[in-house]
């Protein structure tokens, strides 16, 4: 049974095409004691989620073959996973109104690269909190 507020009880996806990124939040939440699955573009994350729906997805908004964005939609349209809440990692979107856009856009939460590890655990637990008030 997932503990919304223990991380050792998630599982998570990471999407991301740069595999040291996709590492780094690999090591994080292992760490953390996390079940940690990744994928490198939109298209093979929703392959996997259609297998195994995970508690959490961290994804990158700039992927090549299907980004952030194009996932986020085909996952609200499914009511099956509309549910699932998603973080957007990005380095690409940082401009001011870029956080509002993201949010707008549907996205649970939003954190910028390269990660602060010190508040990492807590906006994961406030993007999960975010997402099971909608």
């Amino acid at each position: 049974m997932t503990d919304w507020q223990n991380i050792a009880t998630w599982h998570v996806l990471i999407v991301d095409d740069e595999v040291a990124n996709r590492n780094f939040f690999a090591e994080a939440l292992q760490y953390f004691g996390a079940q940690v699955s990744t994928a490198s573009n939109g298209i093979e994350a929703l392959d996997y989620i259609r297998q195994q729906t995970p508690t959490i997805i961290l994804t990158d908004l700039a992927m090549p073959k299907m980004d952030g964005w194009e996932m986020l939609r085909v996952l609200r349209d499914d009511p099956r996973l509309r549910h699932v809440p998603v973080l957007a990692v990005t380095a690409a979107y940082t401009l001011p109104g870029d956080r509002e856009r993201v949010l707008e856009a549907g996205f649970d939460g939003y954190l910028v690269k390269p990660v602060e590890i010190n508040t990492f655990a807590e906006v994961l637990r406030q993007t999960i909190a975010k997402a099971r008030q909608r």
